[in-house]
């Protein structure tokens, strides 16, 4: 969600660097929460400008509307899980590594975009790529800098946990999926 009073993780993000807090989600009367832990289901607006006063659930169209207006996004249903599961799947581990014991950890995407798929691998039934594992040039790439060899992880996870496969996404949704698609 990215807002602190109701996102665990950014909660403790918010937290760790002394970011303010703000609920934009009132409790409805009675129906008090008793920790940011707790999600919220049902409440009202606040701190939201326009939808102060209206429920989280009335608001979901017009925020819609307004997004649209201003060409920031619009309204659709995806189930964010599945795509970063399918990312998962295809691409591997979502925080790929270089590992050169030299230089300690390098990020495989100052050696080789980790989203690029080595040439000969082929996408298969449940987009799986078998051969990815012992695909050589994807598995044990070198080091632009020294010419060191690395070596990448192709193991991956299940959920979105971690992933920031999931983080790219939510911060641009359009432009990682093109990127990603035309290399297929």
């Amino acid at each position: 969600m990215g807002v602190p009073a109701h996102d665990s993780r950014v909660f403790i993000f918010a937290q760790k660097y002394k970011l303010p807090i703000r609920t934009v989600i009132a409790p409805i009367e009675g129906k008090r929460e008793r920790s940011w832990r707790s999600l919220l289901r049902q409440g009202f607006m606040t701190n939201s400008g326009a939808y102060d006063g209206m429920t989280n659930e009335e608001c979901k169209t017009p925020i819609a509307i307004d997004l649209e207006k201003r060409s920031w996004g619009g309204a659709q249903f995806r189930s964010g899980l599945r795509l970063v599961n399918l990312a998962s799947e295809v691409l591997g581990y979502p925080d790929s590594k270089g590992l050169l014991r030299h230089l300690g950890g390098v990020s495989c995407s100052k050696i080789r975009p980790a989203g690029i798929l080595p040439k000969g691998c082929r996408l298969h039934s449940h987009w799986r790529v078998p051969g990815l594992p012992a695909n050589e040039d994807f598995v044990k790439p070198v080091c632009p800098k020294c010419n060191a060899s690395a070596r990448r992880k192709t193991a991956h996870y299940g959920t979105f946990m971690d992933s920031s496969w999931y983080m790219m996404r939510y911060l641009d949704p359009h432009k990682l999926l093109t990127r990603l698609t035309r290399s297929y």
